[in-house]
């Protein structure tokens, strides 16, 4: 059996689920979940980070608005590694096989 198929067609049961109760915003490679009634779910309200490049600067950048301070976490899923040195001062609070949480404002 190819376990491949299988992972991908859970992660886009996974994502359908979650359309259920979140809305979705697409931007070159980034796909965002939000859920206005439950702001502050993580399973509801994260970002799905599917480009090759610049994963260290987008955390950064999503970590400076002031939208994501005000929700007080930023929840990443990606297929991409960050547990690399370039990761710098953030701290990761969860660490999952492709999802990370991070502190905001602490």
């Amino acid at each position: 059996m190819n376990k491949i198929p299988l992972l991908t067609r859970l992660l886009n049961m996974e994502r359908d689920y979650v359309r259920l109760f979140s809305k979705e915003s697409k931007n070159e490679g980034v796909i965002a979940y939000i859920d206005s009634q439950i702001p502050d779910m993580y399973t509801h309200n994260f970002t799905l980070y599917e480009c090759h490049q610049g994963l260290i600067e987008f955390i950064h950048k999503e970590i400076d608005k002031e939208e994501t301070k005000e929700k007080g976490f930023f929840r990443l899923e990606t297929s991409l590694s960050i547990g690399d040195k370039k990761v710098g001062l953030i701290r990761r609070i969860r660490e999952g096989s492709i999802y990370y949480v991070f502190p905001v404002g602490e």
